[in-house]
């Protein structure tokens, strides 16, 4: 279907059958991401939004194929934004001073489950999309992902994990916030362990930037520290599961897990 110089990932068909909208990595800059289209009929694409050094993705269908919602680096927060097929129409639909990381389009099209990231904490909420208002579902130190609204629209299923239980799903009542578990993947020889929760640390690097990272403090300490940066270089630290770092907590050492300038979840002028 695509055969422009570069690279093509995260396909998505329009419920009409029409198109396929898609997202672009363009060779010669590897810092920009474009939302493109194919047209299935004729094999013509182009370009629904694209600019020099700039982040464009995640590009997901309305259930009506007249919008499609995707994130966008063009605030110093990634953030939702709207655009019609026709490349028409585009605005911007959440403004909330932090990121957020993926949403999922109600069965009906008048709401967006979005996860919400704060400073590492994944939350859940719900987002107006003729509004743009955002309410909260649910928040806590821990992680909320993928997720995906019932055909009725009365319930979101979504993974949670955070640093004391592995992920599993749930099912949210979107009229009270309320959660059913639904899958039980701790083994109960772990789950009798007394699990670490950790703490934000925040300190200066040597110019004054404020650095933040999560902490994990052992029950009894060996009198050792290890640090334990992330990958990416692009990615965060947040209060997932994280196995390993337990087991070094349980032989007594103190875990701190930066979030380094570079990382994500502290705004774009932080993370370039």
């Amino acid at each position: 279907l695509t055969r422009d110089p570069g690279e093509d990932a995260d396909p998505r068909p329009s419920p009409d059958g029409k198109y396929v909208v898609y997202v672009h990595w363009p060779e010669d800059d590897r810092n920009r991401r474009d939302i493109r289209l194919v047209e299935l009929e004729s094999g013509a694409t182009r370009v629904l939004v694209g600019a020099p050094k700039m982040k464009d993705w995640f590009p997901r269908w309305s259930p009506d194929s007249q919008w499609i919602a995707f994130l966008s680096q063009r605030t110093d927060h990634n953030q939702v934004w709207l655009i019609h097929p026709d490349g028409t129409g585009l605005r911007q639909l959440t403004d909330l001073g932090t990121n957020i990381e993926e949403f999922s389009w109600s069965p009906d099209g008048t709401r967006l489950a979005v996860i919400v990231n704060r400073r590492g904490k994944l939350d859940l909420a719900v987002a107006a999309v003729q509004s743009g208002e955002v309410a909260d579902l649910k928040v806590g130190r821990g992680v909320y992902s993928r997720p995906q609204w019932t055909p009725d629209g009365e319930y979101i299923t979504v993974e949670y994990e955070d640093p004391q239980v592995p992920p599993d799903l749930y099912r949210i009542d979107v009229s009270n916030g309320r959660a059913k578990q639904l899958t039980f993947s701790n083994p109960p020889a772990l789950a009798r362990n007394k699990l670490a929760m950790p703490e934000e640390a925040v300190y200066k690097s040597y110019d004054g930037l404020e650095i933040a990272g999560l902490l994990y403090r052992p029950h009894k300490s060996n009198g050792a520290a290890l640090v334990h940066p992330h990958g990416g270089p692009t990615e965060q630290f947040g209060y997932t599961w994280e196995i390993l770092i337990q087991y070094l907590l349980a032989k007594g050492y103190t875990v701190l897990c930066p979030n380094y300038r570079g990382s994500t979840g502290y705004g774009l002028a932080f993370e370039h």
